[in-house]
């Protein structure tokens, strides 16, 4: 799952960590348009594969993670 960290009524950390917790073999992306820290802490508490700041992507960043997230998958 793609997750963009901030949507209208609840954050993406907060909706992740309910899915994980119906789902746990989900795997879950966090997007952000923040370069803020206690966002990305709670994507790595929440055991989200990666937090991306969206102006810092790169193609070649977005391949890395969707390339681990495929190995993680195939785990």
């Amino acid at each position: 799952i793609f997750m963009d960290v901030s949507l209208p009524d609840i954050d993406g950390i907060r909706l992740s960590k309910k899915l994980l917790e119906i789902s746990p073999d989900i795997i879950i992306i966090i997007l952000s348009g923040y370069m803020d820290f206690t966002y990305a802490q709670g994507a790595v508490e929440i055991g989200a594969l990666s937090y991306l700041v969206k102006h810092q992507m790169t193609p070649e960043r977005l391949i890395d993670v969707l390339h681990s997230a495929r190995e993680t998958h195939e785990k």
